[in-house]
């Protein structure tokens, strides 16, 4: 069984991992434009030659308590989302009212496939397809 603590953690652990996603994809987008400012002989790296604002990269919770990804480039939302549809299995590329994933089941598995020398399928890298949090279940009966 584990401890709220340690649910607490996964959770964590999750928004982390979003927000690295998105540091990551403002981070190349931002290393592009430098490349432009410089090719121009422009050494100021904020101006962007127009190509991106400068906005905050990372997470939001909005007043409802939803975690959001905060990308502000609208072309790098759409990359991103068929990235990552096409990586995964038509049943979870489609879209879901309420998708649940298991902690405990997915990092047992995670374990498996590492020790069988396996690499890890998109499924389980895109945690089932899931693109934001909306609720976190305890069940102490199944330690899930």
């Amino acid at each position: 069984m584990l401890s709220r603590r340690t649910v607490c953690g996964l959770c964590c652990a999750l928004a982390f991992l979003v927000t690295c996603a998105s540091a990551y994809a403002n981070n190349n987008n931002n290393n592009n434009n430098t490349n432009n400012n410089n090719n121009n002989n422009n050494n100021n790296n904020n101006t962007n030659n127009g190509n991106n604002t400068n906005g905050v990269s990372g997470v939001q919770i909005d007043a409802q308590g939803v975690l959001r990804t905060l990308i502000t480039d609208p072309r790098v939302t759409m990359a991103r989302r068929m990235a990552a549809k096409q990586g995964l299995p038509q049943h979870l590329a489609r879209a879901s009212r309420l998708r649940k994933v298991s902690l405990n089941r997915l990092e047992a598995a995670v374990v498996d496939k590492l020790a069988a020398g396996d690499q890890l399928p998109a499924e389980m890298l895109a945690l089932a397809g899931l693109t934001r949090i909306e609720y976190v279940f305890f069940y102490p009966e199944s330690g899930d």
